[in-house]
């Protein structure tokens, strides 16, 4: 199983310009989650349906994060970090729960404080992965 049956949005058949791609796109997915984060807004009963959207989309960049880190891990025959991605999961499993039950308090709580934790984490390991990264 190589690095070039992850993703197919890349068009580079070379590994290392597959992982090359990678490592930026990880980066700046990740950039992009941080600031929309720090643009959701209150986290206000009359604002839960806009809360509710901006979290679908950002779950959706989470999750093409993680494939993005999941394909440079592959490239690179680095170890994935499964704890992190498991926390990550679970965080994105509380909010989706937390919004279902309109629990603002929680949702609040899961994304200042153990969603900001975990990619602050997942930052670290994308800029470790990123210097390691073969240049073409």
């Amino acid at each position: 199983d190589d690095c070039m049956s992850g993703m197919t949005t890349f068009s580079s058949a070379e590994p290392k310009t597959v992982a090359l791609e990678a490592a930026g796109l990880s980066a700046q997915l990740l950039a992009d989650i941080l600031i929309d984060l720090d643009t959701l807004g209150e986290f206000a009963p009359e604002n839960l349906p806009f809360l509710a959207r901006q979290i679908g989309r950002l779950s959706s960049e989470v999750g093409t994060f993680v494939e993005a880190q999941a394909l440079l891990s592959k490239c690179l025959g680095t170890p994935r970090d499964r704890s992190l991605h498991l926390a990550l999961l679970g965080i994105m499993t509380a909010i989706s729960v937390a919004i279902k039950n309109s629990d603002l308090p929680a949702l609040e709580d899961l994304i200042k404080h153990d969603l900001k934790d975990n990619l602050a984490q997942w930052k670290t390991v994308t800029l470790q992965e990123t210097a390691r990264t073969p240049k073409p």
